[in-house]
């Protein structure tokens, strides 16, 4: 059991002589920290006590007005931030330290270093290591998701969305969220059956942006093989550009993004 989780039903945060009571409360959504706080306001202590046995004699003294809790608020927006901030921090570290030792020789110890934190202080933000690899994994494919989805609002053909999620798809072998790809691609294996679950609907929903486009392009006469065998083929194409294309290269990644659009397309 973590210490957070030993903490009581109720805490005070102290800002400039004020009291302001809140509760921790776990939070379900594995893109957010571990914990939020959530405020009381005067008539909930009495009652929240009652229930959880807390005893609220402290606050008798002090009034909690309203400017205390508009004062809170902007706190509890500070803590939020600062969380978010650490937890992107870890996400990034750890994909870069998964991709370089390879997730079963990072040890949790290993990103709390290198980050600055003790290894227990990781688990703030995650429950287990597994669920890191998980988030390193799902935050480098939703970043993809979110290129996807604004360039298919400006593509107006077939030729251009294919084009689109190609650009897409090397944008996120080769940009910041290249250690991710790297994760997903080599440690699949070792994720948990419940975090494949997760990963597999988000891999779902990427791969349904691929085959209508692909779909769009067979309608228009611009293919010349089964859909499956294309999609594939372009898969391992462009996974394999990880192993030589270089942003530094004698070839723009855009360009790149042309020539394998080529290969998909048949010959005019």
């Amino acid at each position: 059991m973590n210490q957070s989780d030993r903490l009581p039903p109720i805490a005070v945060s102290n800002r400039g002589g004020e009291v302001i009571p809140f509760i921790r409360v776990p939070r379900k959504n594995m893109d957010s920290a571990k914990w939020t706080q959530q405020k009381l306001c005067p008539d909930e202590i009495a009652s929240y006590s009652a229930q959880h046995g807390t005893n609220t004699t402290r606050f008798s003294d002090k009034e909690v007005t309203h400017q205390h809790h508009c004062n809170f608020i902007g706190e509890e927006e500070e803590m939020e931030t600062r969380s978010q901030e650490r937890r992107h921090q870890l996400v990034q570290t750890a994909a870069r330290l998964f991709r370089e030792k390879g997730y079963a020789h990072a040890t949790v110890r290993d990103l709390g270093k290198a980050v600055g934190l003790l290894s227990g202080s990781v688990f703030y933000h995650f429950d287990t290591k597994n669920d890191i690899l998980c988030t390193v994994m799902a935050e480098s494919i939703k970043v993809t998701l979110d290129r996807i989805r604004h360039r298919l609002e400006h593509a107006k053909t077939p030729r251009e969305k294919l084009l689109s999620l190609i650009r897409s798809d090397l944008e996120g072998l080769h940009l910041e969220t290249k250690d991710g790809y790297y994760v997903l691609v080599h440690e699949w294996r070792n994720l948990s059956e419940e975090n494949k679950s997760k990963i597999l609907a988000l891999r779902g929903e990427y791969e349904g942006f691929w085959l209508d486009a692909l779909r769009e392009c067979d309608e228009a006469g611009l293919l010349s093989m089964d859909l499956v065998i294309l999609r594939r083929l372009l898969n391992g194409a462009i996974s394999w550009t990880s192993h030589w294309f270089r942003l530094n290269g004698r070839i723009s990644l855009e360009e790149l993004a042309d020539h394998v659009l080529l290969l998909a397309l048949k010959s005019e």
